[in-house]
């Protein structure tokens, strides 16, 4: 699927079932990275030890194009969602999910000329807490996997993923 941007911006989220190529022209293009649910959801049927193969590619021309992660409150939110639906149904899910994540940016190409291109940047320290106090208001995160969160804040890789998995573990060992 192709999205085309031209004088103007697009903001919009990846998803690995979808393979989309972005071009930008004069423009700017955000797309923030799928969950580590999504992910890991996606690599357990591909049935690949890798995951699935499909990439995303990014064209940009006097423009610029960021590819960002989501909050850590909304990865929470959506693992610990996909848990409890049975969209992730692998009993060692913690590994899958932490494999997953870790291949999260590895299909992605670009070619950028006269502009910018920014991948996988985090959430700042602000929008991390806003949305965390946000979620932890509204009920989604309670006050043990909050603060768990909370030490995570600008961690990337398989430490934001563990932080993540560890938080989800706690809050489902609470509801039992």
């Amino acid at each position: 699927m192709l999205q085309f941007c031209f004088c103007g911006g697009y903001e919009g989220q990846l998803r690995p079932d979808r393979p989309r190529v972005y071009v930008t022209i004069f423009g700017a293009c955000e797309v923030k990275l799928a969950s580590m649910a999504t992910l890991a959801s996606a690599h357990e049927r591909s049935g690949r030890p890798d995951g699935p193969r499909r990439g995303s590619y990014f064209i940009t021309f006097c423009g610029g194009s960021e590819v960002k992660r989501i909050t850590l409150a909304e990865e929470y939110c959506d693992l610990l969602q996909a848990l409890r639906s049975g969209a992730i149904s692998d009993p060692s899910w913690e590994a899958l999910v932490t494999d997953a994540y870790s291949h999260s940016v590895q299909n992605i190409g670009s070619f950028t000329l006269f502009g910018g291109f920014d991948i996988s940047e985090l959430p700042t320290e602000n929008e991390e807490l806003d949305r965390l106090a946000l979620s932890h208001s509204l009920g989604q995160i309670a006050d043990t996997p909050r603060k768990i969160l909370m030490l995570a804040i600008g961690q990337d890789g398989v430490q934001r993923a563990s932080s993540v998995c560890q938080a989800v573990s706690v809050a489902l060992a609470q509801s039992r």
